[in-house]
């Protein structure tokens, strides 16, 4: 399946051909983003996630898009995706329905049909879209900071900054002395590891990890991992020796104790957290 119909389904609705009955036309998805490339140069696909329930006087975010589409059209096609902010509100159907043809009335784009909840549902899950904030995302990366930060649109599609400058100045703590990571020598080959202290599966998967690096480094002594956890109390920090070694400790004891009351196992290799190289 093509991968504009994957996300989309096979129609779109045609924004600025709404008549005052509040009818749309329908265009097949491939037609409407005909020009678009998933990758690479040309025109970029950008989903915008609106919600009908805000005014439109607060919904600024609605306000700069548009007006940006307009300075880099047709570098840039849009397809709205039209929410509700507060699904316990009272308004029915009706409203609801209501809300979205508002919300689309005289918009330059297209957008999901208002009866595909299935693939509002999948998107808004896929792409971690937050309750009532409009949001734009350009290649799977939310690019509404970038967006409101550069009103004429002059680093349009608003590319991922290098890792390296994302990085730049940024403490690490492990064995030694904290050195900064663009200190790193520059053959190092770094590892990044995202993991919570407090998830199992992470505590289940570090072992393996170490274990792994404890060989990576003795054929590569300049081997370095980062660890990046969610617990606001570890931060950035190497992975260290120390750390392996208690994690190692600790594997240990919860599998002796699961296979002497053989009630609790530790979570499958299944289960374990990505990494990145």
């Amino acid at each position: 399946m093509d991968w504009r119909e994957k996300l989309f389904g096979k129609v779109l609705v045609r924004c600025d051909s709404g008549t005052q009955n509040g009818q749309f036309d329908n265009v097949a998805t491939l037609e409407a983003l005909s020009d678009c490339v998933e990758e690479g140069e040309g025109t970029v696909c950008g989903i915008y996630f609106s919600f009908a329930n805000i005014s439109d006087s607060s919904d600024d975010f609605g306000v700069r898009l548009e007006e940006i589409y307009n300075r880099v059209h047709p570098r840039l096609k849009v397809v709205q995706v039209v929410l509700w902010a507060h699904v316990g509100t009272p308004e029915g159907p009706v409203e609801r329905e209501a809300g979205f043809r508002k919300s689309l009335t005289g918009k330059p784009w297209f957008a999901v049909p208002f009866h595909d909840v299935d693939i509002k549902r999948r998107l808004t899950q896929k792409y971690s879209i937050a309750v009532g904030v409009p949001t734009l995302v350009i290649r799977g990366r939310h690019v509404r900071d970038a967006l409101l930060d550069d009103p004429l649109g002059e680093r349009f599609p608003w590319p991922a900054p290098p890792l390296q400058e994302v990085l730049r100045g940024v403490e690490l703590q492990g064995e030694g002395e904290a050195r900064r990571y663009e200190d790193l020598p520059a053959d190092a080959l770094r590892v990044f590891y995202f993991a919570a202290h407090w998830c199992p599966p992470c505590r289940a998967f570090a072992p393996s990890l170490c274990t792994a690096l404890s060989a990576v480094r003795k054929r590569a002594p300049s081997t370095r991992a980062r660890s990046s956890s969610s617990s606001p109390v570890t931060g950035a920090s190497n992975l260290t020796t120390a750390q392996c070694n208690q994690y190692q400790a600790r594997a240990h004891c919860q599998c002796r104790g699961a296979r002497a009351r053989r009630v609790r196992r530790c979570p499958p290799r299944s289960a374990s957290p990505a990494y990145q190289r």
